[in-house]
C-alpha cells in the first residue's frame, strides 16, 4: 500500500499541473499495485474490499482522458475518500489518507512541458 500512497500523491501534482500524460501513468501505476495486491494477497480480508475504489478510479480515468482539471480535482478527492472508506470498513481506520500539500519528491518536475 505504500507504493499506492506515493503514486496517489504524484497523481495529484500531475493533475494539478495538467500533465495528463504523467497523470495517466500514475493512475496506471496505482491500478497495477491494486492488481498485484489482489493477485498475491487474495486471502487477506481487506483485499476483498479493494473493488470499492473502482468507481473513483473510473471517474479519475475519465477526468484524465477529458483533460478536465475541475473533474480531476473532484474525482481525486473522491478517490481519497474511497481509500479512507475502505480502510475504515476493513478495520484499518488508523490509516488515514489526506490530499497532499507538497510533492512527495523534491527531484521531480510535475509541470506539463507540452503546454
Amino acid at each position: 500500500m505504500s507504493n499506492i500512497q506515493i503514486h496517489h500523491a504524484k497523481l495529484l501534482f500531475a493533475g494539478e499541473n495538467q500533465n495528463w500524460a504523467l497523470a495517466d501513468f500514475e493512475i496506471n501505476e496505482i491500478n497495477e499495485n491494486l492488481e498485484g495486491i489482489q493477485k498475491y494477497c487474495s486471502e487477506r480480508t481487506e483485499t476483498k474490499s479493494i473493488g470499492m475504489i473502482n468507481p473513483a478510479m473510473d471517474s479519475l480515468r475519465n477526468a484524465i482522458l477529458k483533460k478536465d482539471e475541475k473533474l480531476f480535482r473532484k474525482s481525486y478527492t473522491n478517490l481519497t475518500n474511497s481509500c479512507n472508506s475502505c480502510h475504515q470498513s476493513t478495520n484499518h481506520e488508523y490509516n488515514v489518507i489526506v490530499i497532499p500539500k507538497n510533492p512527495p519528491f523534491s527531484n521531480q518536475d510535475f509541470s506539463n512541458k507540452n503546454k
